[in-house]
């Protein structure tokens, strides 16, 4: 299993949201901090203008797979 770093991720500059929390399958809600551990099946919890959301929701499997290389 790949995983992720938040802060290697940088999703507020390149994207202009912020991850507020993640929810891992089978585990509880956590809040997110920049060493938060992402994997391919957690739920993320985003904030940010309404039109860079969407932009992220449609690219979230391209970020994913680029920030793991």
């Amino acid at each position: 299993m790949t995983l992720c770093v938040l802060q290697q991720l940088d999703l507020r500059n390149k994207y202009g949201i912020q991850v507020i929390g993640v929810k891992s399958p089978g585990e509880d809600f956590e809040y997110a901090g920049r060493d938060t551990v992402i994997r391919p099946e957690d739920l993320l919890v985003v904030a940010g203008d309404g039109e860079l959301l969407e932009r992220f929701a449609r690219l979230v499997p391209g970020v994913i797979r680029r920030a793991r290389e």
